[in-house]
C-alpha cells in the first residue's frame, strides 16, 4: 500500500484487518480535505478502486468510531462527509446534529440554474435558453432532511434530458452509497411529485446513450410502465417523441428510444397488450421491429433460427442460395457463425454438416474436431474428411446416422489424453482452423483475478470482436456480454469507460469485474438487474470455461 502505483481492489480491502483497515481510511481522509498538502510526499495516497465497499467494512467493524469520523469529514470537506454519511445511514446509523445541519447548509440552493440569453440570428434576435445542472448529492438524504426534499420538490425545468439526466444521476448515486434499489428511490421521487414518465424516459436515454446518461434498472421502468399505460404505449412510437424533447435530439434517438422501449415491455417485463404492435407503424423500419418483437414472442425456437440463418450464410448451414460472400469476407462470417455456434453449443444434424461441408470449400468444418451429443453430453468425437466422412479415434471411418446430433468440441468436455490425441491428428493433417479450439483452456479461471486488470482499448475492442461479444454501438462502452440466447445466459466484463475511436486505441481501461447472469427474452443493455445475476457456479461448465477464455483475452492476458 505504501508504494506509488498501488491500486487498493475489493479483494485487497477483504483481507485486511482492522488496524490496516483504519490506517487506510484515515490516509485517505486526511487528504481529502487538504487543498495542497505541506509536504510533496503527502500528496499521495493510493487509489481505492471501491471506496463505499472501504467504508462500509469499516462501519461494520467499529460503528461508533465510524461516526466520529464521518462527524469529522463533514467538518472537513462537505463534499465527501455526504458521501461518508450516506454509508453511515446505509447501516442504520444516525447523524451527528452538527453533521447534518452543517450539510444541510452547504446543499445547493437549487438543482439547476437557467440563463436566457439574447442571441442575434439569421431571421432575427432569439432567446436561448440555457440549463446548468447542479451536484444531485442532496439525494443520499431524502429520509432524514426535509431541506434536501424541498430541493427535489417542484423543480422547473426547460429540457427534459436534464430533467431526465439528474433523475438517473440520483438513482445511481442513491445505489451506489445507499445501496437503495432504483425501485424504492423512484418510489421516493414519485412522492415528491415525480411521474412514471420522468422514469421511463430516463431509462431510455440511458438505454440509447449511456455514454451522457446513467443507466437505469429495467425492472424500475417496467413499474413505471405499469403506473401509467397510457403513456407506455404512446412510447412505443418514435413519433411522440418529439412533443416531450422537442428539438433536444435528432430524430435518429427516437427511432432507437421506441426499439429499446418495445424490447423492455415484451422480452423483458412480459407485457401482454401486443395490439400496438399488431397494428403496425406507417415507418417500414419501426414495422419491421414490430414484426420480430412478434415473431418473438411467437416462436421460442426464434433464437435458434436466427443462428441458423447466419450459419446458412456463411455457407456452414446447406441452403437454398448460393453464397453473396467470397475470400476474406466470407472467412470472417464464417469465423464469426462458427464461435457463436460453439459458444450457444449449436448441434448440426450429421446429414446437414456433411451436405455443407462438401459444398464450401476450405477448411471451415473440416479444420475442426467435431463430437456426438446425447443432449448436452459428448458422447464421441471425430474430424470431418472433405467428403464429409467422420473419422474416430483410431482413425477409421466412423458410421453416423443421418439424425445425429453434432457440435463443435471444447477441450472442457475432453481428457487430457483426448486432448493431446486429437491436437497431433489435427496437426499431422494439415488443419488450420478458423477459431481457436483446442487451444482454449480446459477449466474455468479465478474470475474474481480481473478485478483491476488492466487493458488497451485496441485489446479489449478487437478481442470480443472475434468472440462476438455485444457491445453498445455508442459514442464509449463499460461492457462486452458474451451470449448464450438459445440457453439463455449471458457473460459480462465491465470496464472503465473506453471510447471508440482509433484516436483512443492506445488509451487504457482496467476491467471492473465480471459477472454471469440469466437472459429474460433478449440480452441487458448496460444496466444489469441483481434478480438475473447468477454465480458461476449456475451456468453451464463449458459456457463459463468459454467465457473465462473470452474474458483473458480482452483483458490482454495470457
Amino acid at each position: 500500500m505504501e508504494e506509488r502505483e498501488a491500486v487498493i481492489t475489493r479483494r485487497m480491502v477483504d483481507e485486511l484487518d482492522q488496524g490496516e483497515l483504519l490506517a487506510l481510511t484515515r490516509r485517505h481522509a486526511e487528504l481529502l480535505g487538504e487543498r495542497f498538502p505541506r509536504r510533496a510526499e503527502d500528496f499521495y495516497a493510493p487509489e481505492i478502486t471501491d471506496l463505499p465497499h472501504l467504508l462500509r467494512r469499516l462501519c461494520r467493524m467499529d460503528p461508533e468510531g465510524f461516526r466520529e469520523m464521518v462527524g469529522k469529514q463533514c467538518r472537513r470537506d462537505y463534499l465527501a462527509g455526504r458521501l461518508w454519511a450516506a454509508v453511515l445511514l446505509a447501516h442504520g446509523g444516525t447523524l451527528p446534529e452538527e453533521a447534518l445541519r452543517r450539510l444541510e447548509q452547504t446543499l445547493p440552493k437549487a438543482l439547476l440554474k437557467v440563463e436566457e440569453k439574447e442571441l442575434n440570428g439569421p431571421e432575427g434576435p432569439y432567446i436561448e435558453i440555457r440549463e446548468h445542472p447542479g451536484d444531485v448529492d442532496s439525494a443520499l438524504f431524502w429520509e432524514v432532511s426535509d431541506a434536501a426534499r424541498q430541493l427535489w420538490t417542484g423543480q422547473d425545468y426547460h429540457y427534459r434530458r436534464t430533467r431526465c439526466g439528474q433523475l438517473s444521476k440520483a438513482l445511481e448515486l442513491r445505489e451506489k452509497w445507499l445501496r437503495c434499489s432504483h425501485g424504492d428511490s423512484a418510489g421516493r421521487l414519485y412522492e415528491m411529485g415525480w411521474r412514471p414518465l420522468d422514469v421511463m424516459l430516463s431509462y431510455l436515454l440511458g438505454a440509447v446513450d449511456s455514454t451522457y446518461f446513467a443507466p437505469v434498472d429495467p425492472d424500475c421502468a417496467a413499474e413505471a410502465a405499469r403506473r401509467d399505460p397510457l403513456t407506455t404505449e404512446k412510447l412505443l412510437d418514435p413519433d411522440c417523441y418529439r412533443a416531450w424533447f422537442k428539438e433536444e435530439f435528432h430524430p435518429s434517438y427516437f427511432m432507437d428510444m421506441a426499439r429499446a422501449w418495445g424490447e423492455l415491455l415484451y422480452l423483458h417485463a412480459g407485457w401482454t397488450d401486443t395490439a400496438p404492435l399488431e397494428q403496425g407503424h406507417r415507418l417500414k423500419k419501426v414495422a419491421g421491429w414490430y414484426r420480430e418483437i412478434l415473431e418473438r414472442l411467437g416462436d421460442p425456437l426464434w433464437a435458434q433460427k436466427v443462428l441458423e440463418k447466419d450459419l446458412t450464410a456463411a455457407g456452414l448451414l446447406p441452403g437454398p442460395a448460393a453464397l453473396n460472400y467470397e475470400g476474406a469476407k466470407l472467412a470472417k462470417k464464417q469465423r464469426l457463425a462458427l464461435v457463436q455456434a460453439m459458444v450457444c453449443q449449436y448441434l448440426w444434424r450429421f446429414d446437414d454438416l456433411r451436405a455443407a461441408a462438401t459444398a464450401v470449400s476450405g477448411e471451415a468444418l473440416t479444420g475442426l474436431l467435431w463430437g456426438v451429443y446425447a443432449g448436452d453430453r459428448l458422447t464421441r468425437a471425430f474430424l470431418l474428411d472433405g467428403q464429409g466422412d467422420a473419422c474416430g479415434e483410431d482413425g477409421g471411418a466412423l458410421k453416423l446416422s443421418p439424425e445425429d446430433r453434432v457440435g463443435i468440441v471444447t477441450p472442457e468436455e475432453l481428457t487430457r489424453k483426448q486432448l493431446g490425441l486429437w491436437k497431433k491428428r489435427l496437426k499431422a493433417a494439415g488443419a488450420k482452423p478458423l477459431i481457436r479450439q483446442l487451444s482454449l483452456p480446459a477449466e474455468a479461471p479465478d474470475f474474481g483475478a480481473f478485478e483491476d486488470v488492466v487493458t488497451r482499448n485496441i485489446t479489449a475492442f478487437t478481442a470480443a470482436g472475434k468472440w462476438g461479444m455485444d457491445m453498445p454501438h455508442q459514442p464509449s462502452h463499460c461492457r462486452a456480454d458474451l451470449l448464450d440466447p438459445l440457453h439463455g445466459y449471458g457473460a459480462r466484463i465491465w470496464f472503465e469507460r473506453i471510447w471508440s475511436g482509433s484516436e483512443y486505441s492506445c488509451d487504457e481501461a482496467a476491467v471492473r469485474g465480471v459477472c454471469f447472469y440469466r437472459m429474460d427474452g433478449a440480452a441487458f443493455r448496460d444496466y444489469l438487474p441483481r434478480r438475473a445475476l447468477v454465480p458461476p457456479e449456475a451456468v453451464p461448465r463449458r459456457f463459463a470455461v468459454l467465457a473465462g477464455a473470452a474474458f483473458r483475452q480482452v483483458s490482454g492476458l495470457k
